[in-house]
C-alpha cells in the first residue's frame, strides 16, 4: 500500500513538542481517487481511533470511502506510531504517515476545530488550545508563568508519497 507522509515546518518561539491534541485528533485531508483520478470535493476528516469495516474484506480502516465518479472503494489508515511532535523550528519534519489503498492524500487542512498542543521548555507551561483559523498559519500567545511570548509562525506543509 502506498504511504503518504505529511511534513510540516514552522517557526516556534519558546515552544517545543508541537503536536495534535489527543489520539482522537481529527485529521482533515484532501484525497484523489487512484482509479479515475477524480479529486474528492472538500476535505475528508478521520482519526486514528475510529475503524470501519472495509466492504468485501476482513480488514478495517480509519477511513473507508467510495469515489463519487467511478464508485471505486478507497481506504486509509494513520500508521500507528508515526505521529511525531514537531520541535525543530524552521526545519521540515515528518508529522504523520497515512497508508492508503485506492486513494492518494493530496493536501492537509489544520483548521476547523482541530487543536494542537505544545510546551514552553523553560517554564514547563503547556498550551493545549492552539488553533488556526481559516487561511491563518500563525498562532501567538503569552506564557504567564515564564513571562515570555510564545508562538507558532508560518506553518507550512507538504505531503510526500513514500
Amino acid at each position: 500500500m502506498p504511504k503518504f507522509t505529511l511534513y510540516i515546518q514552522a517557526t516556534l518561539e519558546n515552544l517545543e513538542n508541537f503536536r495534535p491534541l489527543g489520539d482522537d485528533y481529527e485529521w482533515s485531508f484532501k484525497v484523489k481517487c487512484t482509479s479515475c483520478g477524480e479529486d474528492h470535493d472538500g476535505f475528508i476528516t478521520f482519526n486514528a481511533e475510529t475503524e470501519d469495516d472495509i466492504p468485501n474484506s476482513r480488514g478495517k480502516a480509519n477511513l473507508v470511502m467510495k469515489c463519487k465518479q467511478c464508485k471505486a472503494l478507497g481506504n486509509a489508515n494513520i500508521v500507528k506510531g508515526t505521529v511525531k511532535p514537531y520541535s525543530k523550528s524552521g526545519q521540515l519534519q515528518p508529522f504523520v504517515t497515512i497508508e492508503s489503498r485506492g486513494i492518494s492524500i493530496t493536501d492537509w487542512q489544520p483548521t476547523h476545530g482541530q487543536t494542537f498542543s505544545a510546551e514552553n521548555p523553560d517554564s514547563g507551561t503547556k498550551f493545549e488550545e492552539i488553533e488556526f483559523e481559516e487561511e491563518e498559519r500563525d498562532w501567538v500567545g503569552y506564557d504567564e508563568k515564564g513571562h515570555a511570548p510564545v508562538s507558532v509562525m508560518g506553518l507550512s506543509w507538504e505531503i510526500k508519497n513514500k
